[in-house]
């Protein structure tokens, strides 16, 4: 009897596993970002003179997959690794006194858009 109870709990288990993703497919299937298509505007629009800032700065791994053009890009702050998250830069970043000065000579601006 003991078998068998235990049989029927992992037959109920293994049920639940098979059916949990179909139980909201939708949200499983939704796209969750769209940097692949942001690296894809920026490759076809953006020159060699120009300069694409990624933010926020984790954004920068998926973008440094996706991205083929010839303008210069970095994170905002810049992080100078892009194939996994660098966390001890990032924390480096966040102690200094400026940490966005190396982004530009002068000043940037970033105006969000909606």
């Amino acid at each position: 009897m003991k078998i068998f109870l235990c049989l029927c709990v992992l037959l109920v288990a293994t049920a639940a596993l098979v059916a949990a993703p179909f139980a909201d497919w939708s949200a499983i299937t939704e796209r969750q970002t769209n940097v692949d298509l942001a690296a894809q505007t920026a490759t076809e629009r953006a020159s060699a003179n120009d300069l694409v800032l990624v933010a926020p700065w984790p954004f920068g791994i998926p973008f440094n997959r996706y991205y083929h053009g010839a303008a210069r890009w970095m994170t905002i702050p810049n992080i100078e690794e892009h194939r996994v998250h660098r966390y001890d830069l990032v924390k480096a970043k966040m102690i200094a006194e400026h940490p966005i000065d190396d982004l530009a000579e002068d000043r940037v601006f970033l105006v969000p858009v909606r």
